[in-house]
């Protein structure tokens, strides 16, 4: 069930919003994170292939876009080091990132 189900959903639309309750787990989706850190990663080596950013900004620009604090994102990138390194040595393209995350925008500049 997920969250407001219960408060919003059959408090203000009864019968309507009667739905059978799935097996769920309490807490964060650990699949979810994962994906969530393996386009972080991504989007990391994307800012740092331009040499004239700098780590700070880097980090900081990809906390706006993933709405975490700086700490929380070098913290990600400290313990994906081995994701990461695997990122940069790949070499993703551009084309290969806009194919696999098309919501977000790989314009240069």
């Amino acid at each position: 069930m997920i969250r407001g189900s219960k408060s919003i959903g059959r408090n203000l639309f009864g019968e309507l919003a009667q739905v059978p309750e799935p097996d769920m787990n309490k807490g964060r989706s650990a699949r979810l994170i994962a994906d969530r850190d393996e386009l972080l990663l991504h989007r990391f080596y994307w800012y740092m292939r331009n040499p004239r950013n700098a780590y700070d900004w880097v980090v900081r620009q990809v906390g706006k876009e993933f709405a975490l604090s700086e700490t929380t994102v070098s913290t990600i990138l400290t313990q994906k080091h081995g994701q990461l390194a695997a990122v940069r040595d790949a070499k993703p393209t551009v084309e290969t990132m806009r194919t696999q995350w098309p919501w977000m925008s790989w314009q240069e500049g």
